[in-house]
């Protein structure tokens, strides 16, 4: 099992603040998306914009990049998370949730009209690799048609609610 954490469309709208590192690097607090993965034990995978894969080569250890070898004879990914999601202490519990619910259905969980995860979709490492060589968003638009599930993540869209969460928190 592992998490595949995805930079999708929306992440140029966090510019500044993701211009030069991935939006799983965004700090809330003392949290960052990368930290809350890890916390749930399972290997992460991401898929970044191509001029940040050599930062996080050198800065995320442990953290894998689509295109990997290694990759080819593991499980589909378990989560595939959006890299905008907010790292929180509720985020990390409904983390841990749905992976501990081995039962329950694939589904989306979306935080208005926009993709926040997606549990256990039946992709094969080959086919993220091919949409990440094409158009991540294909992949993305073929998960719409799978069931809503009814749990919360919430997304950063704009640089204030990077700012908003870090007032909260």
């Amino acid at each position: 099992m592992s998490i595949l954490i995805f930079e999708d469309a929306g992440v140029p709208l966090l510019a500044p603040i993701t211009t030069a590192r991935p939006a799983f690097c965004i700090t809330v607090g003392s949290y960052r998306l990368l930290d809350i993965v890890s916390q749930t034990g399972q290997p992460a995978v991401a898929h970044v914009r191509q001029y940040l894969r050599t930062l996080c080569e050198l800065d995320c250890p442990g953290l894998r990049l689509i295109g990997d070898e290694s990759l080819t004879n593991n499980p589909s990914p378990q989560i595939v998370l959006n890299a905008r999601v907010r790292p929180s202490v509720a985020t990390l519990n409904t983390l841990q949730t749905l992976l501990a619910d081995t039962n329950s259905q694939a589904g989306v969980v979306w935080d208005n009209d926009q993709i926040a995860a997606i549990v256990r979709p039946d992709w094969t490492w080959k086919q993220i690799q091919a949409a990440q060589e094409t158009s991540f968003d294909s992949l993305l638009q073929s998960a719409t048609e799978m069931p809503r599930l009814d749990v919360q993540l919430n997304l950063m869209t704009y640089p204030h609610d990077v700012v908003a969460a870090n007032m909260e928190t």
